[in-house]
């Protein structure tokens, strides 16, 4: 079974280039940037934090997923979001519908296939080490490897509206929907209190096993445990 379940609890125009080897580089970014439009956080994989159209610092994640970043900086696509794992597996959406992965598991890129095949709008990405993913795409529809998934969004929605996203890591998921949070698993009081007390909407959510944590806007506007 996997260990996600078993912890359920009911309920870029430059890059910055980093020779340190911690996060305290990419919070001290983030404090002379003042500002932040999303981060890829890990444990003990690396970490990314991007600002304004491609403009990023990161430390320790994997020399492909960097090429990627790179190549794509020179193309000026516009990188919207980027997953990484605590096993250096990486998926990056990018301009308009546009991908790129490394390791992702197998049912998920299946899943991704048919979906841009029948021309669907895919919304939220998330996967982890353990072959669990999560994909939400047009107006809250769902797709997973979790077999409960549908029940889960099905409450969730009940109490707090249209599901938005998802995001999990090795040890926690969190469902976003319009006016709540559902969480599963590990996923810190302070995460949770900092969502509580946002004022701001949420439009992005990164957090670890140990506890670290990002949450942010499409204005810049975020809160940062790291």
């Amino acid at each position: 079974m996997k260990r996600i379940l078993l912890l359920f609890v009911v309920a870029f125009t430059s890059i910055v280039f980093c020779n340190a080897r911690n996060r305290f580089y990419i919070k001290n970014c983030i404090d002379k940037w003042e500002t932040c439009r999303n981060v890829a956080i890990t444990d003990k994989g690396g970490d990314i934090a991007f600002v304004g159209t491609n403009k990023c610092a990161y430390d320790r994640i994997p020399t492909n997923l960097a090429k990627q970043i790179d190549n794509l900086n020179d193309s000026a696509y516009y990188i919207n979001d980027i997953q990484l794992s605590e096993k250096g597996r990486w998926f990056i959406s990018y301009g308009d519908g546009l991908m790129r992965w490394h390791k992702i598991p197998a049912m998920l890129k299946s899943c991704l296939y048919e979906l841009i095949a029948d021309r669907h709008t895919i919304k939220s990405v998330t996967f982890n080490d353990h072959s669990d993913w999560i994909v939400v795409y047009d107006n809250g529809q769902v797709r997973s490897s979790f077999s409960r998934m549908e029940d889960w969004v099905k409450d969730g929605s009940a109490k707090h509206g249209t599901l938005r996203f998802a995001q999990i890591n090795n040890e926690g998921m969190i469902l976003a929907f319009e006016r709540g949070y559902m969480y599963l698993g590990n996923v810190s009081q302070k995460l949770k209190d900092a969502l509580r007390e946002a004022t701001f909407d949420v439009t992005v959510i990164k957090f670890t096993p140990e506890g670290a944590y990002f949450i942010g806007d499409q204005k810049g506007n975020s809160a940062i445990y790291m």
